[in-house]
């Protein structure tokens, strides 16, 4: 931690360290002129560590429906309601899960409607893979991602201070959970730029979980 301290002075946030599935240091580091504090057990937007969360939700809901062996076979050979592009005849849930679909994004939400590269030659990273399998997930599951998430990954993990949500922003869930610690650029000269503005609806499963480093440090006992 003081060498942390010392090569990043302005560091703004929370460090867990675990050793033999326990927690054995915890540290909050916040200057004086941070527009936004972080204390102890504060809740963060985890943003792409979502994708594991993801991974992981996918893989046990195929396991749950005997699907497992399909997890290689193109999406439109899959039993699913999805209204996939011609793309789908070759990317299979795999390629979404590793980023080496061939796709590229219109949005953060939404994959563009042609291949860019035949499937499996080239990796590229992008959201929207990850927006889709949620959505997927949400089909198989037949219930809500957010809910599918804290049944079977959050609860099982002990992960009490932790969820998905999916719907509004980071500053309207602040109000409701005041240990939210939003993030935020800073520059000496502008203004900061805080994370209380993203919408929970464009991150969903490829970004979207609120966590703690107690919580993670849970999720990775379990996990492993």
């Amino acid at each position: 931690f003081n060498r942390l301290v010392n090569d990043y002075p302005n560091m703004h946030g929370e460090i867990a360290i675990a050793s033999n599935n326990s927690m054995i240091a915890n540290e909050v580091f916040c200057y004086d002129d941070a527009p936004f504090a972080v204390a102890k057990g504060s809740n963060y937007l985890i943003g792409s560590i979502t994708k594991q969360f993801t991974a992981v939700a996918l893989l046990k809901v195929l396991e749950e429906q005997q699907l497992t062996a399909k997890l290689h076979v193109p999406l439109a050979q899959l039993d699913l309601k999805q209204d996939f592009p011609p793309w789908a005849e070759h990317i299979s849930l795999h390629h979404l899960l590793t980023h080496s679909s061939g796709l590229d994004k219109i949005s953060e939400t939404e994959l563009a409607k042609t291949s860019t590269n035949a499937p499996g030659l080239e990796f590229n990273y992008i959201n929207p893979s990850y927006v889709l399998l949620g959505k997927i997930i949400t089909e198989l599951a037949k219930c809500p991602i957010a809910e599918y998430f804290a049944k079977e990954l959050f609860d099982k993990a002990d992960m009490q201070n932790s969820c998905l949500p999916t719907s509004g922003t980071a500053a309207e869930l602040k109000k409701t959970m005041p240990e939210l610690a939003l993030g935020f650029e800073y520059s000496p000269i502008d203004e900061s730029i805080s994370d209380a503005s993203i919408c929970f609806s464009e991150l969903d499963a490829a970004g979207g979980i609120v966590s703690t480093t107690a919580d993670l440090v849970r999720w990775n006992v379990a996990l492993y």
